[in-house]
Parts: C-alpha cells; sequence; structure tokens
C-alpha cells in the first residue's frame, strides 16, 4: 500500500507532542487561564459575547485568547527542529529520500494541529455563553477563524527560530520575541508615537491588525492574503534553513536555493502589504452588522 511520506511524518510528530506529559499541561493551562480570564471579566460586559476573550487590548492581568497564544505557541514548536538539531537526526532524516519541503511541512503541520487542538478545547466556553444568552454564533465563528489563522502564522515563526538553534530555551525565547514585537507594532499606543506613513505601514504588517478585522465576524479577502503571505514568508526562511544543512554554502546549489528563497519572501511580503487593495468579503454576523442593506445601498445610490 501507498504511504504518502508527509502523512508519515505529520503522524510521527503529532505522536511525539503526545508522548510528552508536557503536552497535557500546556493544553490544560491553556484553557485554564483563558476561562478564568473570560468568566472573570465578561459579566462587566452584561451581554453575551466572546468579545473578552479575543480582544488584542493587552492586559498582563488578564491575558486574552491572541496574547496567549504569543506565549503558547513557542512553547509548544521550541522542539520541532531544535531537538532534531540537538541530536542530529535532521541531517540524517535528510539524506533519505525524502525532500525538505516534506520534512518543514510535516512539521508546520503537526504544529499547528496541535494548536488548532488547544484553540478547540476553548469551545466550552462560547457553548456555555449560547445557553446563557443571545451569542452571535457567525461573530464567534469568525472569532474562531481568526484565532487559527493567528495560530497558524505563529506556529510558521516558531519553526523558523526553532531552525536556528540547537536549544529549545533559546529556541522559545526567540520565538516569542518575535511574535510579540510583530504584535505590539500593530497596536495603536505605538502607532501614535511614529509619524503617520510609518505607523500605517507597521499596522498593515503586523498580525493584530488583520486578526482584529476577521475576529469582527468579517472576513475579507486581504486578510487571508496577509496570513498566507506571512506564512509563506516564515517557511521560506525555515526551508533555506533547512536545505542549507545539506549542501555547501559555497556551492552554487546554495547560491541559486538563496537566491530563489529570497525571491519568494520579497514577493509573499508584497502580496501581504498589497492585499489591503484587493476586495472581496464575507460578513458572518447573524445580523450582517458590517453590511449595507438593500434599504440603505438605494438611498445612498439617490444621494448619488
Amino acid at each position: 500500500m501507498f504511504r504518502s511520506p508527509l502523512l508519515t511524518l505529520v503522524k510521527k510528530e503529532v505522536k511525539g507532542y503526545f508522548d510528552q506529559p508536557a503536552t497535557y499541561i500546556i493544553i490544560v493551562l491553556f484553557v485554564a487561564v483563558i476561562s478564568t480570564v473570560y468568566f472573570r471579566t465578561a459579566p462587566i460586559l452584561g451581554e453575551a459575547s466572546l468579545r473578552p476573550m479575543f480582544t488584542v487590548d493587552l492586559v498582563i492581568d488578564q491575558p486574552s485568547l491572541p496574547w496567549l497564544l504569543a506565549v503558547f505557541v513557542p512553547a509548544a514548536t521550541m522542539r520541532l527542529l531544535a531537538e532534531e538539531n540537538r541530536d542530529g537526526t535532521l541531517e540524517i532524516l535528510l539524506t533519505h529520500p525524502i525532500k525538505g519541503w516534506v520534512v518543514l511541512m510535516a512539521k508546520f503541520i503537526s504544529g499547528f494541529l496541535f494548536v488548532a487542538l488547544m484553540i478547540v478545547t476553548t469551545i466550552g466556553i462560547p457553548l456555555a455563553v449560547q445557553t446563557a444568552g443571545d451569542l452571535d454564533v457567525g461573530a464567534a465563528i469568525g472569532q474562531y477563524i481568526a484565532s487559527l489563522f493567528l495560530a497558524a502564522s505563529f506556529v510558521s515563526i516558531g519553526l523558523f527560530t526553532s531552525s536556528l538553534t540547537r536549544n529549545q530555551i533559546i529556541s522559545f525565547i526567540l520565538g516569542f520575541a518575535l511574535t510579540m514585537i510583530l504584535m505590539i507594532v500593530g497596536r495603536d499606543e505605538v502607532a501614535v508615537t511614529l509619524p503617520a506613513q510609518f505607523a500605517a505601514l507597521l499596522q498593515d504588517l503586523s498580525p493584530v491588525t488583520h486578526f482584529s478585522s476577521i475576529a469582527r465576524g468579517v472576513i475579507h479577502l486581504r486578510d487571508v492574503i496577509y496570513f498566507v503571505a506571512l506564512i509563506s514568508t516564515f517557511l521560506s526562511a525555515t526551508f533555506l534553513m533547512i536545505r542549507g544543512r545539506t549542501l555547501s554554502h559555497k556551492s552554487i546549489q546554495y547560491r541559486n536555493l538563496q537566491l530563489g528563497v529570497a525571491g519568494l519572501i520579497v514577493v509573499s511580503l508584497l502580496v501581504g502589504w498589497s492585499g489591503s487593495a484587493i476586495a472581496g468579503r464575507l460578513d458572518l454576523t447573524e445580523d450582517k452588522l458590517f453590511t449595507l442593506s438593500e434599504s440603505t445601498k438605494e438611498i445612498v445610490s439617490g444621494l448619488e
């Protein structure tokens, strides 16, 4: 029977997660913190809403899901390549008839599946809110979709930082620092201290901006393109690190690889940045809060 090398490696990596006791500690701790913070702050709103859970406002003693992901994802991905580098098994794996991109995607998919599981385990919160009030299910779906996009981005970043070192702790520190920088530069508190054009550029490049947009319950094509571009950028950089281990850094093949990856990164960044000009949206909210009604469109057209 034909067995896909990618599927085989994904199964191996996922099994590796659940063979470690720390995995269960991470999941339980993640759900416990999210649940405690949400049910402590939600009553203040006086409405059936998941906003406290998905807000991008940074409150140290009341961390929301996006900020917790910035901590937990680097912890979940720090071993993916750092452990292989330390044990010398990555070079052995790459000498087998397995392409470097297969190894890379297996690591990425397994890491994303694990983090997605962490996010899904919080599903009890919206279910509890729905039984107690009238939750906007469409908006809640948008918030979870936004979280999965953000998680995938952080996994790609964590995979990249894990490829830079043999030490898992250093990998975690680098991954945490990089994700936090990307998050913080998109905050309004940072934007007001910078020139308007530069601040706007940083906000466009920050996942905070695009997460917030989708978390409203509206999926813009430009936001989807941004996350795909961000993930592609860091996966490309990671591929360079992985493939470079089997090539002489003075060889023509390695130089061609560098140029190819650099070109792909530039294209990804340009696509992600210019995606703001791309139209296309899907309003998931039950009352179509972000979509003009037909009567409103008629009034606007009459004014024109």
